[in-house]
């Protein structure tokens, strides 16, 4: 044993740790850091939504204004993809039979 930890033995003392405790990350704010690190573009208005949500975040906070506009804007885009999904799959309804399950799986 040193010195010092006798010393600290002696009078029932503890020593300090000499790294501080790093802090415990939080799951969810790591998935935002992700998708703040990783946006470039996005294939559903789902996911639109989320990133405009998180970049906004990152940089300014959030309002309930802002939020009502996002939602609405998640909903027109939403009800836009259906239109274009129904369209796509009755203009080419043999292409995707062929392509169906192996893209979704």
């Amino acid at each position: 044993m040193t010195q010092r930890k006798l010393e600290l033995a002696k009078t029932g003392q503890q020593s300090k740790p000499s790294v501080a405790a790093k802090p415990r990350k939080d799951p969810l704010l790591e998935q935002f850091r992700l998708i703040h690190q990783t946006a470039s573009g996005c294939d559903t208005p789902a996911e639109q939504f989320i990133c405009d949500l998180v970049l906004h975040h990152s940089a300014r906070a959030l309002t309930p204004e802002f939020v009502r506009e996002l939602v609405e804007e998640f909903e027109e885009d939403f009800e836009r993809l259906l239109k274009n999904t129904r369209r796509c799959n009755s203009q080419y309804p043999e292409f995707l039979d062929q392509k169906g399950d192996s893209e979704t799986a």
